[in-house]
């Protein structure tokens, strides 16, 4: 992953969180270090998906599903949780920063 799209993730849940108010943990929240793993192949799936050029935006978008629904099927979650999660950790900028800089260490472990 470029420093660019690493640099645009960051600012993007910084302002995220931002703007958010706290809320109570409620209990489908995702682990930190579970979410670090499955944001982690979600964006890896993302950039294949992108990386496929000789084929439809429709195929595209079929493709990044099946393999959103396949990750969240390993971990054992549901899209919903997962997205709860997103939300809960977004109201803690702390905890949002340890996400992101365990995605982006876990990210750059895949090119090494």
């Amino acid at each position: 992953m470029n420093r660019f799209r690493q640099g645009f993730l960051i600012t993007i849940l910084f302002l995220i969180a931002s703007c958010a108010k706290p809320k109570e943990r409620p209990e489908d929240i995702i682990s930190m270090s579970k979410l670090v793993e499955i944001m982690s192949e979600l964006h890896i799936a993302q950039s294949i998906t992108v990386d496929i050029r000789d084929s439809s935006a429709e195929y595209r978008a079929w493709l990044r599903k099946t393999y959103e629904v396949e990750i969240f099927d390993k971990y054992n979650i549901s899209p919903i949780s997962y997205q709860n999660s997103i939300d809960y950790y977004s109201d803690d900028p702390d905890s949002l920063l340890e996400i992101s800089k365990g995605v982006i260490k876990k990210l750059e472990e895949y090119v090494d």
